[in-house]
């Protein structure tokens, strides 16, 4: 087992590579090209690839204050084809679809519990936004993470009722029951 040390220089450095070691090893062995699972997997392994990298990169910057500021998010534009596969979004996504990845829940716990990496983390809010995906995959819950606000559905309108239709004197019952020469003629009351 890992054992964190606070005077260790890369010590958060050191927890997410193990976090990253621990996912690749885990999905390892599903990836393939052949079928779709394993292409899942095959993207899924580049994605934690990525993800590692970028996250050191940026913390290595946070570290020595190099980092420029948060820009304004400008508006994406649509990609020019869509992508194979895009990470799902439900509660243990990654539970469910790579077995053997549920040790890395108390890895990813271990690193959210360093303070400078909390701190890291509310100073580049880009760093929490690239572990939220793990984070949901894995059903963790970082600390000091507000509740998400319920959703609030608009009210749908109610279909209009339709107008009753108006057969004229006799309904389509009473002119398949009688022959258009012996309709019944119905005196009104009086």
């Amino acid at each position: 087992m890992f054992v964190f040390k606070d005077n260790h220089p890369t010590a958060v450095l050191t927890i997410f590579a193990k976090v990253c070691d621990c996912l690749r090893a885990s999905i390892g062995p599903h990836t393939t090209a052949y079928t779709l699972a394993g292409r899942f997997a095959l993207f899924l392994h580049d994605y934690v690839i990525r993800t590692s990298r970028r996250l050191d990169a940026l913390f290595a910057k946070w570290r020595a204050g190099t980092l420029p500021p948060t820009r304004a998010r400008k508006p994406r534009k649509a990609p020019a084809r869509r992508p194979e596969f895009r990470l799902p979004q439900g509660k243990l996504w990654l539970l469910k679809r790579i077995p053997g990845t549920g040790y890395v829940y108390d890895t990813l716990r271990l690193l959210h519990e360093d303070p400078e990496f909390q701190q890291f983390l509310r100073e580049v809010p880009r760093a929490a936004r690239l572990l939220r995906p793990l984070c949901t995959g894995l059903d963790y819950i970082p600390p000091g993470t507000p509740p998400k606000p319920p959703r609030v559905r608009k009210p749908r309108p109610k279909p209009p009722k339709p107008e009753p239709i108006r057969w004229g004197k006799y309904t389509p019952r009473q002119l398949r029951n009688y022959s258009p020469g012996k309709i019944p003629k119905f005196k009104k009351p009086a």
